[in-house]
Parts: structure tokens; sequence; C-alpha cells
């Protein structure tokens, strides 16, 4: 989920498991809003393993860039592998995108390009 206050957010995952409090942790801090946070766009999806697909607009750095996470295993340990996917000269609010994990757990992801005026595809290759 996205937590926000004053132009600056968190993409924070909760994890629940049984009875327990859930798990909160910070994926992304830091992530620079506009304060309209509903139309930020970020899309998350989870595979046929449990394991999560993270896609988001990050303007943090001044420029707007399209980045794709995901978990991986690594030495036996999850952890998050991130690839740029676009450079967008627009604001986050302006980009729309979606996301859509195949049963081969290849990420299929389109999004608006204000800048060129175009609806794009990107995947991963296997």
């Amino acid at each position: 989920y996205l937590d926000w206050v004053g132009g600056l957010g968190d993409v924070r995952l909760a994890t629940f498991r049984g009875g327990a409090e859930p798990t909160i942790t910070r994926h992304l801090p830091d992530v620079v809003l506009a304060d309209l946070p509903p139309k930020y766009p970020l899309a998350i999806r989870s595979d046929a393993r449990g394991r999560l697909h993270l896609v988001v607009a990050d303007a943090s750095a001044g420029t707007t860039y399209l980045q794709y996470h995901r978990q991986t295993l690594v030495g036996g340990e999850l952890r998050w592998i991130v690839d740029e996917v676009a450079q967008i000269a627009a604001t986050p609010p302006e980009i729309v995108i979606d996301l859509v994990i195949g049963p081969d757990r290849r990420p299929h992801l389109v999004y608006w390009d204000p800048e060129r005026g175009e609806l794009r595809y990107a995947t991963l290759r296997p």
C-alpha cells in the first residue's frame, strides 16, 4: 500500500500470518508524490509462487523512472531485484500503468507515456 504525508510517500508491504499482528515493511521509502496519491501509478501483483511484483513511477531523483521490482530467491533469501523500464518526461500522476504476471512469471506491463502520446508495452525476456 501507499502511505504518504507532505509530498513524500512510502510503498509499504503488509504481511499477514494467521492470527498474529501484520508485519509491515517499507519497500520504497521517500517516494516523491504530488498531493494526489490516489492517482499515483502503482501496480502490485503476486505470481503462482506467491512472490510479489511491483511497478511504480519514481520521481525521487527529479526525473520520472518507471521501475519494475520483483521478489527473487538469492542464496535462499528473498530479495528485491529492480529494473528500469523507461524514463518519462512527465510527472507520475500523468502516467497510467497496469501489470499482469503470466504463468511463466514473466511480467506484462502496459503504460501510458504522455510525452509520446502512446500506450506502450514492456516485458522481460525469459
